[in-house]
């Protein structure tokens, strides 16, 4: 209580008298000493009142323009007074830092107070320079608090601090100045750690760009246009767009396109420069077809990141959903903004493996699946080799649920593409045709293979880039000439969900409704409901059939020999 009431009593002659001075270093001391909160809160607010005014008087920048033009008194005094004030203004930033970095004692509501006069320094410097907000001083702030700091994070806050979410529910949806550069700060953050193997630092700078909202709000536009000047003359009031904004002032942060444009370049440098894990992937791209591509001036900017997200995660672990992740945000761009990707269904089909059947996010998995076979123009050779593909992963699933997962994705592929039906279900399944194909198909394939390698070694190359090796898979995969066999196999599967869905599936809809999902023949099966069906539930569901037709039929039998046995009696 005693040292608050002294740090009251120096913050009040700091701002009140000249005589103050003296006690900004102990102020100072006090911000980062951690001995009371309500003390090192008095103190940061009495430094940055003092400081802000010194800085919006124009004070420093009068010093440094003017001091020690001559070699009077005054001046000299003058100097050495510039000198001491720009030395307690590093001071000052540097125990606020302290504070944001974790490096001196510090509550949550102190380090929301240190961002937040960072934030007001950075205001102040810019508008006494003309030059709007200071990138550099804010973004100093932030690399402190975000990157440098070791500590200070809540688990349970999704990796975000009090500091940065108290900024971001004041200022980012409000303030259009603090927004922009915001987003330019978080970009040079994440690039800057381009080089770093700091997977945590790199995930606080990803949640850090996640509280920044899409949409430009309408105070925004209302405030950019109230202070757009209107046309001189109807001549203006005419010309091209160009002409008219020309004429409007020029402030970034009212421009919406400035704003968009910074919004997108902030999540493109977050994904091609940060060090994430499978996590931090996931955290990103699950967030990029809603929350970003709609708000970015370019997003056929993202087509190249995403696809090197695609590569990155080819080789992480427990990244099973990651590349399917980045070709959703690729599909939303084909198919929202015509982006032209050749070998998209080739990348696609390497990922029909066991893996992705047998994954924890197997509903999601599947649901991405279905979603990018849902087109009509994939080719007819594409649609074979994925529906020849999920039949056979169909029979090769150790899981009963992943069975019926992979034959309902196959029935889905079918049904949208009538040409590949003909082509694979209207042949006769002779054992020995199909053991002909396949003799051939596999020599297709090693002679390709074969070639391919000595290519590689005639050029130079070791590896094989993930987009050559994808290219062509579904032509050596052959789907055209081969049939769907594996419908006919799995009717006698141990199971008998399975085995009845691959009777009835292209034709009968009671099954769909026996296990819980809508589809049928007619209509499309609900993979990502299917999926979410576990082999407890099935066995239950086969068990409660079983027992029901067996009491029945032993009710029955019971009735008819208690008529014999118990004369008199009914049942």
């Amino acid at each position: 209580m005693a040292l608050v009431k002294s740090v009251e009593s120096m913050g009040d002659a700091l701002l009140r008298s000249p005589d103050g001075l003296q006690h900004v270093p102990a102020l100072t001391d006090v911000v980062t000493s951690g001995k009371s909160a309500d003390a090192s809160l008095l103190a940061l607010a009495s430094l940055l009142a003092f400081f802000r005014a010194r800085i919006e008087g124009g004070e420093l920048l009068d010093m440094e323009n003017d001091a020690g033009d001559d070699g009077t008194e005054d001046a000299k005094e003058m100097d050495a007074y510039a000198k001491w004030l720009r030395t307690r203004l590093v001071a000052f930033r540097k125990a606020t830092r302290d504070v944001l970095r974790g490096a001196a004692p510090a509550s949550a509501q102190l380090q929301t107070a240190s961002l937040e006069a960072a934030l007001q320094l950075s205001a102040a410097e810019g508008e006494a320079a003309g030059t709007g907000l200071a990138a550099g001083t804010f973004r100093t702030a932030l690399r402190a608090h975000i990157v440098d700091s070791p500590g200070g994070y809540d688990p349970a806050a999704v990796g975000v601090s009090a500091a940065l979410r108290a900024l971001a529910d004041r200022h980012l949806s409000s303030a259009p100045d603090v927004r922009l550069c915001y987003c330019r700060a978080v970009a040079r953050l994440a690039e800057s750690l381009s080089e770093s193997t700091d997977s945590a630092a790199a995930s606080r700078v990803l949640r850090a760009a996640a509280l920044v909202p899409g949409e430009v709000s309408d105070d925004m536009m209302s405030l950019e246009q109230m202070l757009a000047p209107p046309d001189a003359d109807a001549l203006v009031a005419k010309s091209d767009k160009k002409v008219r904004r020309k004429r409007k002032l020029a402030v970034p942060a009212l421009d919406t396109i400035e704003q968009r444009k910074a919004f997108g370049d902030m999540w493109v440098m977050c994904l091609r420069h940060l060090p994430l894990d499978a996590a931090g992937f996931k955290f990103a791209l699950g967030r990029i077809t809603s929350k970003v591509i709609p708000h970015m001036n370019s997003p056929l900017a993202l087509a190249g990141v995403l696809f090197e997200c695609y590569d990155k995660a080819a080789g992480m672990d427990d990244a099973d959903v990651v590349p399917l992740l980045a070709l959703e945000g690729v599909y939303a761009l084909v198919a929202k903004h015509r982006l032209h990707v050749p070998d998209f269904y080739d990348r696609l089909f390497t990922l029909l493996t066991p893996a992705a059947g047998a994954c924890t996010h197997r509903a999601r998995v599947f649901q991405l699946l279905d979603l990018f076979f849902r087109t009509g123009h994939m080719a007819t050779y594409a649609a074979a080799a994925i529906a020849k593909r999920c039949a056979s992963l169909a029979l090769t699933s150790p899981s009963v649920v992943s069975t019926t997962c992979w034959l309902a994705l196959a029935h889905n592929v079918l049904r949208r593409h009538p040409a590949a039906v003909q082509s694979l279900l209207d042949k006769p399944l002779s054992d020995a045709d199909t053991e002909r194909r396949e003799r051939k198909r596999r020599k297709r394939e090693i002679a390709e293979a074969e070639a391919e390698a000595e290519a590689e070694a005639a050029s130079g190359a070791s590896t094989a880039t993930p987009k050559s090796s994808a290219h062509g898979t579904m032509r050596r995969f052959d789907g055209m000439a081969s049939s769907l066999w594996e419908l006919q196999a799995l009717r006698t599967h141990h199971h008998p969900v399975v085995c009845q869905l691959a009777r009835k599936l292209l034709e009968d809809e009671k099954l769909c409704a026996r296990v819980g999902i809508k589809g049928g023949g007619s209509v499309d099966v609900d993979v990502y409901q299917l999926a979410l069906v576990t082999y407890a539930s099935l066995d239950a569901d086969e068990v409660w059939r079983a027992s029901r037709s067996k009491g029945a039929s032993a009710l029955s039998s019971l009735s008819e020999s208690s008529r014999c046995d118990l004369p008199g009696w009914s049942m």
